[in-house]
């Protein structure tokens, strides 16, 4: 697995951070579903048919991930 800090994927998707300072590096998956987190991934908030991700922002960052993706 690829190990990358929050502030290199703010830059690859051209985003900006917030409440941090980019050093956290995330160590586990990449998940839409916060269901599935595990301690250090990165959870991806998306607006789907039935449920919007971003409502689950902040029990993902309880289940142990180190940033959150959101648009």
């Amino acid at each position: 697995m690829i190990t990358m800090t929050l502030a290199e994927v703010a830059d690859v998707v051209g985003g900006r951070l917030h409440n941090t300072d980019g050093t956290p590096t995330i160590t586990a998956s990449v998940e839409f579903d916060s269901r599935e987190l595990t301690d250090g991934g990165l959870f991806v908030a998306m607006p789907g048919e039935r449920v919007d991700g971003h409502d689950f922002a902040v029990s993902a960052i309880k289940a142990g991930a180190v940033g959150v993706l959101a648009a």
